[in-house]
């Protein structure tokens, strides 16, 4: 049992690296982006135009990445390992089928989708946006296969290979842009994504086929994809809603303006780099226990998990959405403002930043709402709250653009997220029979007090400091100044979460403490 709990933290931690080393590219890549190309009507076109396979690689991950390894484990267990790879080998030319197939679609309809999905644009910008489109389509082939062999890798424990899709893909778009970027322009990005894709598979294919299966073309059985099919319907179902939300959200955006899909970008991917960390990490790990006590209807474990789940998260995201809140003109100037990012690109994107900030603490409980919905059997419930969000955003972004301009969408995505979260927290503790709420709220109060006083202690600081314009940006003194006042911020809201004696602070250093000899 040793043995095996140090060989799962061995690969949680090489996880974790190249996670960590993924993220970091990842946000490198949108550092050089705004270098080269700032924030205009040529990114947008980049924007709008990635949304496409970014859709089909999410439909894709629901049917054959969640679905298929369901199904698979399941298929393995009952008919032997050697059947089970058999089944693979028939689902491979499945999988090559509807890749090749969505592919050609994509292409022949860009023109179409392009109308569609950016209808505010120029002509120069969705003669700009169908080709990319169309590059991007190669793109789609490659994200829908490998979607099928993370599959696989995931089921074999090869989880290291899998984790190098986001590497490869970063480190292939920075090379396109730095490379190409001044000859060919915006259509670098899309080139790099497309090779990128494209090693990223041929390295999982090759390990793949090392465990012993055999990926090639072979007759398929109806019954298979239909059991598969029925089986991921909700799943794609929750998926459409999800991206659905995206493609809308850019559409609106389209009509207010060149460059307010990718201010609107820029602000919602610095929000979710701490949700993709702290959320998505806390949720993988929980999922599984999860799923075993809903097995065992072990109810009082699960709200027990849930409960430090929520308290975790607060205690993290709550500092995370003040420091955005205050700082977003300095978090973008020290991230982006150089090249042909302007000072007038900081000044759009901060506002937006501050504005979806907001949203933050609902945006990182959500990913625990849905895993629990998923583990106890409520899917249907998961694809209510995604269509909930979905309608809420789209009447709250059209009521508020004539007022807020794109902004207005930072703000109706935030608001709707909150709505959403807490009516879905709520239907959740129902479910569960949960009745902690007294104690519930007295934490939330504590909470909102503490991080109330640091926030006003830090603004005042932050605007005598700072914003009186008496120091240079990008100085030395500006600098020490800068994160000077963010470790204050964070000391002091920890000090005070101690004397408040904060039960979140006490589950936090319980889990980095040695209690218990773990």
């Amino acid at each position: 049992m040793e043995t095996h709990n140090h060989s799962i933290a061995s690969t949680a931690m090489v996880v974790m690296s190249l996670t960590g080393l993924g993220y970091v590219l990842g946000f490198l890549v949108q550092v050089i982006i705004a270098k080269y190309f700032g924030v205009g009507a040529d990114l947008d076109a980049f924007v709008v135009a990635a949304v496409v396979p970014e859709f089909i690689f999410g439909l894709s991950n629901a049917v054959f990445l969640t679905s298929l390894m369901v199904l698979f484990a399941e298929y393995q267990k009952s008919k032997g390992i050697e059947a089970g790879k058999k089944y693979i080998h028939r689902m491979f030319t499945v999988v090559v089928l509807c890749a090749s197939v969505v592919a050609i679609g994509i292409a022949i309809f860009s023109p179409w989708i392009a109308q569609i999905i950016a209808p505010g644009f120029s002509e120069q910008q969705l003669a700009a946006t169908i080709i990319l489109i169309q590059i991007l389509s190669i793109a789609a082939v490659f994200f829908v296969l490998s979607s099928f062999t993370t599959a696989i890798l995931y089921h074999e424990q090869k989880f290291t290979t899998a984790k190098l899709l986001r590497v490869i893909i970063s480190a292939s778009i920075i090379i396109a842009v730095i490379g190409l970027g001044q000859k060919i322009g915006i259509n670098s990005l899309a080139l790099g994504t497309v090779f990128g894709i494209a090693i990223a598979f041929v390295i999982q294919y090759i390990v793949v086929k090392k465990q012993g299966y055999s990926l090639s073309l072979l007759f398929w059985e109806k019954s298979d994809v239909k059991e598969l099919l029925l089986f991921s319907f909700p799943l794609v179902i929750t998926s459409l809603f999800f991206y659905a939300n995206k493609v809308v959200m850019n559409i609106i955006a389209s009509t207010t303006g060149a460059g307010s899909v990718t201010i609107l970008n820029y602000g919602f991917l610095l929000v979710n780099v701490p949700v993709l960390f702290f959320s998505e990490s806390l949720v993988t790990s929980l999922f599984p226990h999860f799923t075993k006590n809903a097995a065992n209807n072990e109810i009082e474990n699960i709200k027990d998990r849930i409960v430090k789940a929520v308290h975790v998260l607060l205690f993290i995201l709550t500092p995370v959405m003040i420091i955005f809140m205050i700082f977003s003109h300095e978090i973008i100037y020290y991230l982006f403002e150089r090249g042909a990012f302007t000072a007038d690109a900081t000044k759009a994107v901060s506002d937006v930043l501050l504005f979806f900030a907001t949203g933050l603490i609902p945006l990182g409980l959500m990913a625990v709402l849905g895993s629990t919905l998923n583990a106890i059997k409520r899917v249907k419930e998961r694809m209510y709250l995604f269509l909930s969000l979905l309608v809420i955003n789209i009447l709250l972004s059209l009521l508020l653009i004539p007022f807020f301009s794109y902004k207005g969408i930072a703000i109706a995505t935030s608001t709707g997220y909150w709505i959403v979260v807490i009516g879905g927290m709520g239907y959740l503790l129902k479910t569960l029979k949960f009745d902690g709420y007294r104690k519930l709220f007295i934490e939330g109060l504590k909470l909102i007090v503490v991080s109330g006083i640091s926030a006003v202690l830090v603004s005042l600081l932050h605007t005598e400091l700072l914003g009186a314009g008496d120091v240079v940006k990008g100085s030395i003194i500006h600098i020490f100044l800068f994160f000077g006042l963010i470790i204050m911020f964070l000391l002091s809201y920890c000090l005070l979460m101690k004397a408040v004696k904060a039960e979140s602070w006490a589950i936090v250093m319980q889990a980095f403490g040695k209690k218990n000899g773990r």
